[in-house]
């Protein structure tokens, strides 16, 4: 569909695309004496279909997004409890709970990490939401802009107190433009903030996971058999 996303712009700017389209395709022909004004918009698309589908697929990706968010945080936090409750019922709590040291330590980080997500992406939605106000609030001064004519003097100094207003909107404008810069440059620093986070926070939990199976899972197997055959020698010599 090659008008799929000229579609979403205004009637204007489509059959100014439109036009140059066409214009281009048919470079050959002469068309000085074709009245393109009085054509009109060419085509019209219903884009409410579309606009529908893509609210879907955000709020399917939002719903996603806090799913990861929550398996994480409670994930990392089950992960540092279970460690506990297990150095807690080996033979030497003692040992197996600084064996579990950096992987509790992973898992706390985790859990830490997934739990500044949504305050992180609070912030990211505050930011997208000023730029936006501050967008509309531009379009407006620029649509207004365009309303008023500006005049023209030699020298200039004679039209200052006509274009007066028409300035002032300007300068409104303009300051309504950086804001809304500045806006969007917020809201993408928050959002490498809660991207960072979310990396983080999976790679504790994975760390968090791993360490035990993989550093003293055999060391904690070890003593805890040796600990099973030694208790029963001690009692028998004391018996003895």
């Amino acid at each position: 569909m090659p008008y799929a996303f000229n579609s979403i712009l205004s009637n204007d700017h489509l059959y100014y695309l439109q036009h140059s389209c066409w214009t281009q395709r048919n470079s050959s022909i002469s068309t000085s004496n074709i009245d393109f004004d009085s054509w009109g918009p060419m085509v019209q698309f219903d884009n409410s279909n579309l606009a529908v589908l893509v609210q879907d697929k955000r709020s399917e990706r939002h719903a996603y997004m806090k799913q990861w968010i929550l398996w994480l945080g409670v994930g990392s936090a089950g992960g540092a409890i279970s460690l506990i409750s297990l150095s807690a019922n080996l033979p030497d709590p003692d040992y197996a709970f600084h064996a579990f040291i950096p992987a509790l330590w992973s898992f706390s980080v985790g859990t830490v990490m997934a739990g500044l997500c949504p305050l992180l992406a609070s912030l990211q939605a505050r930011a997208e939401g000023a730029h936006f106000a501050e967008a509309h609030n531009r379009d407006e001064l620029n649509q207004a802009i365009r309303g008023l004519p500006e005049f023209f003097s030699a020298p200039s100094s004679m039209t200052e107190g006509l274009n007066k207003n028409r300035n002032e909107l300007i300068e409104k404008s303009k300051v309504s433009h950086d804001r809304a810069e500045d806006a969007w440059k917020q809201r993408l620093c928050w959002r490498g903030a809660v991207i960072f986070c979310l990396s983080v926070s999976s790679t504790a939990f994975v760390i968090g996971l791993i360490w035990p199976l993989i550093s003293h899972a055999p060391a904690l197997t070890f003593n805890s058999t040796c600990s099973g055959f030694v208790a029963p020698a001690m009692t028998l010599a004391t018996w003895a």
